[in-house]
């Protein structure tokens, strides 16, 4: 299936010619559980800060799952994987900033185990 290949808050503006419009799509193909996974750990970095934060992921998890008829499971594990590549993309580019993704792939495998 073709995506968006980084869908976050920050790529969804209001439109006039549609009610929702993505922007900046990377135009990738692969499983649509991705797409979610991206927008599950943004923005960043503030999300992590939030104190309600597991409340905050496990109703996107939810709205995600009902609305799209996604399994919870797969989006807790495309989440842990798209977090972990992040971190590995954040390690090459920078050299710093992979701590986020592999904190919320902790988290992602805390809201799992529960």
């Amino acid at each position: 299936m073709l995506l968006h290949g980084d869908f976050h808050h920050t790529h969804i503006l209001s439109s006039k010619r549609d009610e929702w419009l993505a922007i900046d799509p990377r135009g990738i193909t692969g499983c649509p559980v991705y797409d979610v996974a991206t927008f599950l750990n943004n923005p960043r970095p503030s999300l992590l800060k939030k104190p309600n934060i597991k409340q905050i992921i496990k109703k996107r998890i939810e709205i995600f799952s009902k609305e799209f008829d996604m399994d919870k499971k797969e989006i807790i594990e495309w989440g842990i994987t798209q977090s972990m590549l992040s971190a590995i993309w954040s390690l090459e580019d920078h050299g710093r900033g992979w701590e986020y993704g592999i904190n919320f792939a902790e988290l992602l495998f805390e809201i799992e185990l529960e």
